[in-house]
Order: C-alpha cells, then sequence, then structure tokens
C-alpha cells in the first residue's frame, strides 16, 4: 500500500501493456509498498492530455514525479506505466524495471473478453482514454457485443494487434538493459527467484498467492470465432518480427 516515507528499501517498475500480469506482479510484492494502478484516474487522464499535446512534456513530468513523490512506493506496477517509461528511467537512474510481455494471441482474447465484460459499465468519460490503454477506442456498440465482435473483427483486430506491437517494441527499445528484467507472462510463476535476485529480496519474501491477481472469472475463447487463416495473418503482418524475437518457442 502507499507510505508517504522517504526511505525505500528498493525502488521497482512493471512497465507491461494491460492484460500481461501487472496485478499479478504488484501482489507478489505485498510484503512490501507495492501498488497496482496507484493513481489510475488521475494518470491516465494526464497521459491523454499529454499524448493530444495539450500539455507540455515538462508539465506532464512534473505530474509524474508529484505522483512518485506521493505514493513512494517500492513496486510500482501499473498498465499505464510503459507511456512514460523514458522519463522513469531518467529521473530515477537506480530504479529497475520489470517488463512483463504476453504474447499476441492470448494478449487478443484476453483484450477482447475484457471488454465483453466491462464495456457496458465503462463510464462515459473513460472511453476516449481507451485508445490510450489498448490501442482501440471503445464504442459500445461493437465492444460491448459478442455478435458484433465477431462480425466486425478488422479494425479492432488489426488496431489491438498494431498496439501490441508498437507498444511493446518502444518498451523494449528504452528500456535500460541493465536495469531490466524482461518476463513473459506465461512464465511469472516459473520466475520467482529470478525476479527476487533482480530487485535484491530474499525469494521468500515474495506473496506466491498472488500470482495469478485479476484473473479472467470467464474466459471466453473469443478467438476460436475468427477464421484461422485470416487471425493468423494478420497477427503475423502486425506482430511476426516481435514475436519471433520473444517468443520463438
Amino acid at each position: 500500500m502507499p507510505n508517504n516515507t522517504s526511505y525505500r528499501r528498493f525502488q521497482a517498475y512493471n512497465v507491461g501493456l494491460p492484460k500481461t500480469g501487472t496485478a499479478s506482479i504488484a501482489a507478489l510484492f505485498g510484503q512490501y509498498r507495492s501498488a497496482h494502478e496507484f493513481m489510475f484516474l488521475e494518470t491516465v487522464a494526464k497521459i491523454a492530455s499529454w499524448k493530444d499535446g495539450l500539455v507540455s512534456t515538462e508539465s506532464f513530468k512534473i505530474s509524474i514525479l508529484e505522483r512518485d513523490r506521493s505514493g513512494c512506493l517500492e513496486m510500482d506496477s501499473a498498465s499505464f506505466n510503459h507511456h512514460y517509461l523514458q522519463i522513469l528511467a531518467i529521473a530515477f537512474p537506480e530504479a529497475k524495471f520489470i517488463f512483463t510481455i504476453r504474447d499476441c494471441y492470448s494478449w487478443l482474447n484476453s483484450v477482447l473478453n475484457m471488454s465483453l465484460r466491462y464495456a457496458a459499465n465503462v463510464p462515459d468519460w473513460m472511453l476516449p482514454y481507451s485508445k490510450f490503454l489498448i490501442g482501440y477506442e471503445i464504442d459500445r456498440s461493437t465492444f460491448g457485443d459478442q455478435s458484433a465482435t465477431q462480425q466486425n473483427p478488422p479494425e479492432i483486430v488489426d488496431s489491438l494487434l498494431r498496439y501490441w506491437q508498437t507498444s511493446n517494441q518502444r518498451v523494449l527499445d528504452l528500456l535500460p538493459s541493465e536495469r531490466s528484467l524482461i518476463v513473459r507472462t506465461d512464465r511469472i510463476s516459473d520466475s520467482l527467484d529470478l525476479i527476487a535476485d533482480f530487485i535484491g529480496i530474499p525469494p521468500d519474501s515474495l506473496v506466491v498467492s498472488g500470482r495469478h491477481m485479476n484473473r479472467s472469472p470467464e474466459n471466453l475463447p473469443l478467438l476460436q470465432f475468427l477464421d484461422p487463416g485470416w487471425l493468423e495473418e494478420r497477427c503475423h503482418l502486425h506482430c511476426g518480427s516481435l514475436m519471433k524475437q520473444v517468443f520463438s518457442d
């Protein structure tokens, strides 16, 4: 939980995209000052203003540093941290970065499932921000309707896959290699010793029960409704190079 104190045993950020295990990483560090999506509403609104050119980079940087002082977190795991990774890497030269990355197929399926579960309940003011969180501006008429999603997949799928490729590649390009650990989402459970050693903490201090936080209660295999050949072609077109690099097996 956030605690306003200047002392930190370590400073670490998870800079993975949404639906890549950011909640699980935050829960693993439950014995430390750890939070998931700290100051979510305020931060996403500021990201949107910055991306839209409504505030300067310097003004946005000040707000991010103020956010950090407010939480003084040891593990700051948020699905939006990747947007300002370059600011964090420079502002905190001792900080370490965990990058959780998920294969494009299961990530796409997870995002589509999330949209069907929550689209109807997303407040109107939040809809424009979805393009910064998942790469596609949610339209209730499609994202909240399974049949519409199945019947009109090209625009949605292409937008999401482009977002997966460009966002993950940008993170890989910006990560300070000597202070970073890349963890595949499907291997978080098998990487506990590696994660603990990277941060410099005892492995038994990690809260193992938190490995699968925020798992979908109902996993509808939406991808099975798409033509396999078409889906494979789109994934290869948009994500092939990065999939080969990170998920060669």
